[in-house]
């Protein structure tokens, strides 16, 4: 006889006492999350658990792989094989690396497809960025991304009740219950979207920045591609897409002029 699943209540008295989650335990939670099985008062006090507890690398790779799975993930036709790569920021303010690195990855022959996020507190997220352009369409269905890719090589969408789901339930919750600021929920957060994104070679990185607000931050991008930005974010941009490109290929292809 199959033993009961872990209850909510258990899940997080285990955890305020500073107790190692089991697989299981975290599996449990994170179906909760999304099936309605986990109040919003639990969230928030789970997150709240996390933030001062903390979570073990173990913890921190099942809560990963747990929210990967908690939707659709999606997969790219053969002839993309080893193409496919990725790249999440930790956040932060004037943070707009996406928006000048995804094209730059797609002019080289790379395909992009990014699943990001909006603020946190007080940041700016890559999404409010994009919806500073008029008509930007953030939600894609995944038949949708693959067309863009397809046409455009990049792509740059939110979470859906398909994409991610756990992932933009927490992440909200995150947003109002002072959690933000948590090492295992940011890295959990930035690779699980890797994971959904079947991305051969994430990258993770920290902020940058010179400019703060949507609309500036938008243009300084702009301005960037056409080799007119900052030199740090030019830099920044060149160091990433070189460490992101294949094994094999001549990353001197890689500049910002």
């Amino acid at each position: 006889m199959a033993s009961p699943s872990p209850s909510i209540p258990d899940i997080l008295a285990r955890k305020r006492d500073g107790q190692e989650l089991t697989q299981e335990e975290i599996q449990a939670f994170v179906n909760a999350v999304v099936n309605d099985g986990a109040q919003k008062e639990q969230i928030g006090a789970w997150l709240m658990a996390v933030f001062i507890r903390g979570l073990s690398e173990r913890e921190t790779v099942d809560l990963t792989a747990a929210m990967m799975r908690s939707g659709e993930c999606l997969s790219w036709p053969a002839a993309w094989d080893g193409l496919v790569v990725d790249k999440h920021s930790t956040g932060g303010v004037g943070d707009k690396v996406s928006l000048v690195l995804a094209p730059a990855l797609a002019a080289c022959g790379m395909k992009v497809p990014m699943i990001s996020g909006r603020g946190l507190e007080h940041t700016g997220g890559t999404l409010d960025k994009l919806e500073a352009i008029p008509q930007f369409n953030v939600s894609m269905t995944a038949e949708r991304m693959q067309e863009v890719m397809n046409t455009v090589g990049c792509c740059i969408v939110g979470q859906t009740d398909d994409l991610v789901p756990a992932d933009k339930i927490l992440y909200a919750t995150r947003d109002v219950t002072g959690t933000v600021a948590q090492d295992g929920l940011i890295t959990g957060r930035c690779r699980k979207r890797a994971g959904h994104q079947n991305s051969r070679r994430p990258v993770l990185y920290g902020e940058s920045w010179s400019t703060v607000g949507h609309a500036v931050e938008v243009s300084e991008a702009v301005n960037c591609l056409k080799g007119q930005g900052p030199d740090d974010l030019q830099h920044l941009v060149a160091e990433l897409g070189k460490d992101i490109f294949p094994r094999g290929a001549d990353p001197s292809l890689f500049v910002v002029s």
